[in-house]
């Protein structure tokens, strides 16, 4: 995660309640930063869900890894904005340079 995001980590049961419709890892949907621990202006505004564009293996390997428990398979929610890529890569003057998907500030870069 970003260095200025409030948020260190997220357990795989965090994951699984923002991101999965069945919820084999326990508790209720996670859908505002308020249920992350979040407080003031944060609190009630809504988590925007993104992910990598299905399928290319990624998404699976989430499933699999986060979503799913036991023989239980874990499903995606529906309304998740999945795009081609979560961290666009772009070359920037022979660099190429990783950009945080949520602040768009520079994460990496390799010359």
């Amino acid at each position: 995660m970003h260095a200025d995001n409030p948020i260190g980590k997220l357990s795989f049961a965090q994951l699984d309640a923002i991101y999965s419709s069945t919820r084999h890892r326990g508790g209720a949907a996670i859908t505002t930063w308020g249920q992350l621990g979040l407080t003031g202006e944060w609190a009630d505004q809504p988590i925007h869900v993104w992910g990598v564009k299905p399928w290319n293996g990624f998404e699976e390997f989430v499933r699999q890894r986060v979503l799913s428990v036991g023989d239980r398979r874990g499903e995606w929610r529906t309304d998740i904005n999945f795009v081609e890529t979560v961290f666009p890569i772009r070359p920037r003057s022979r660099k190429i340079v990783t950009r945080s998907a949520t602040r768009g500030s520079p994460m990496s870069a390799k010359a």
